[in-house]
């Protein structure tokens, strides 16, 4: 049997098992093995395609070989610049860590979540970069199970946003930000206001998967760290210089100060970001600690002072 057809049974397995759950709460455990197990194997299916050798790691043995853990598979996609949204499939990989003692199969959301995470995972890589029709592979039934809680899963996204958008804040660079942001815990994306049509940053938020509450400037910390870590890997993936987007706030020490927009996320305060000599822009640390001059601009006065 071919690693292909391995991840497709696995898969086909996995929606199997969905079905079954509210028969049967323990299938949840086989579902969620099922589809991560196979979404694996698509993966190294893939780099099978490109080189037999690359889906194998050297032991101390020469006649054994072992195939790649999740951390090794990775990597090995990374380097041969395979773009997966990881963060999709570490959603499923915590639920399947977690879920004999953290979550309840009371949340049918967790179902719901788990299975929407495994078909944009495997929607976008089969049509990427197998170049094959998911509904050839999988069938039918399968296929249009995966779209039908994906898409019930986006009205529950869609009354997130909705209930976000009802909320007034500083910046609309703010809401935006924490529109596109997942919860800390669970890396889910339904994070839900506790109130509507109020300040942002005067009430609580709740993730709707985990049910992990954060107030407001725990909120916009956690997203500013997801977005640096997005635009940091897709720099460093495609060889552009990093860019210093945000940085402490020398007000309220949160690390939410944007550089770009001139103001903190957290506690709207507005620092000094110009050189008072030269007119230059101020580095992260120089804005942080609210110095008046450039590193330039202050190693001169220094040099004058020191003669």
């Amino acid at each position: 049997m071919t690693i292909l057809q391995n991840a497709i049974d696995s898969i086909q397995l996995g929606i199997e098992d969905y079905e079954l759950i509210k028969e049967n709460p323990k299938r949840l455990i086989s579902c969620t093995r099922n589809l991560f197990s196979g979404i694996l194997l698509l993966f190294k299916y893939y780099l099978y395609t490109l080189n037999p050798d690359l889906i194998y790691i050297a032991l101390k043995s020469k006649e054994k070989k072992k195939t790649l853990d999740f951390k090794q598979l990775k990597d090995k996609l990374d380097e041969s610049q395979v773009l997966i949204e990881w963060g999709e499939l570490e959603k499923i990989q915590k639920i399947r860590n977690d879920i004999e003692h953290k979550y309840s199969d009371e949340n049918p959301l967790i179902i719901l979540g788990l299975v929407a995470a495994s078909f944009n995972v495997i929607n976008d890589f089969v049509r990427k970069y197998l170049q094959r029709d998911p509904i050839e592979l999988f069938g039918e039934e399968v296929w249009s199970i995966l779209i039908e809680v994906d898409r019930v899963y986006q009205i529950e996204r869609k009354q997130c946003i909705n209930d976000l958008d009802s909320n007034t804040y500083y910046n609309i660079k703010i809401l935006e930000l924490i529109k596109q942001s997942n919860c800390s815990e669970c890396r889910f994306d339904l994070i839900k206001p506790l109130k509507n049509n109020a300040d942002a940053d005067q009430i609580r938020y709740r993730c709707l998967f985990c049910f992990q509450e954060n107030d407001y400037h725990e909120l916009i910390v956690s997203a500013i760290e997801q977005e640096v870590d997005y635009q940091q890997r897709r720099d460093s993936m495609f060889g552009d210089s990093l860019n210093e987007l945000f940085c402490t706030c020398p007000s309220c020490w949160m690390n939410a100060y944007s550089i770009e927009s001139c103001f903190c996320f957290s506690c709207e305060y507005q620092a000094k970001q110009i050189c008072d000599v030269c007119e230059s822009s101020l580095t992260g640390d120089e804005i942080s600690f609210q110095s008046k001059f450039c590193s330039s601009c202050r190693n001169r006065y220094e040099k004058v002072m020191a003669e």
